[in-house]
């Protein structure tokens, strides 16, 4: 049975991209570019701001990250999908990326619908991640729960003594602002 989106067709394009040309009828100002960061005006007519400002931010991500790949994707071909890998958690404050083992990828074999492609595989996938990655904190947890079953709860949530060391020597000038 054919299904079609309860959309209109300008409403699904305009979730893709947008104009990005000045259209004399409709405004007067750079207003459309705001948004759009220099590094990204390329002169294209039609674009996204977001996917360019999440790509920029990929080296922040804390979290693990499980990538689902379509193998037969015109919008991940390999070299995207080995970029994402390559930069997802390896700037400051990141997880460690690939190389630390917090960023993996499945690739199915489909498009880039995935999860209307091949919902059982990507699923599994997905659970298959998920658990793996409870299983890690499970152990943390035990292990930081073992490490502090000595100490009194005022031990655990109070300040120490070391933590006061530390807030009085950062309390002394240190020559910086």
């Amino acid at each position: 049975m054919p299904v079609t989106l309860s959309t209109t067709v300008a409403q699904e394009v305009y979730f893709y991209v947008r104009a990005n040309y000045h259209d004399k009828r409709l405004l007067q100002d750079d207003h459309i570019q705001q948004d759009i960061h220099p590094e990204d005006r390329d002169g294209s007519l039609l674009s996204r701001p977001e996917s360019q400002q999440l790509f920029r931010m990929l080296p922040e991500v804390k979290p693990s990250v499980l990538y689902i790949f379509g193998a037969n994707s015109d919008a991940s071909p390999p070299e995207n999908r080995l970029e994402k890998m390559e930069t997802t958690g390896t700037g400051v404050g990141g997880s460690g990326g690939a190389k630390a083992g917090k960023v993996q990828e499945a690739v199915l074999d489909c498009g880039h619908l995935v999860g209307m492609e091949q919902p059982a595989q990507c699923a599994e996938a997905a659970s298959s991640f998920i658990d793996f990655e409870l299983t890690k904190w499970e152990a943390q947890e035990c292990r930081r729960d073992e490490a502090l079953k000595d100490l009194s709860r005022q031990e655990r949530v109070g300040i120490n003594d070391a933590w006061r060391e530390q807030v009085g020597a950062a309390a002394k000038p240190q020559g910086r602002l």
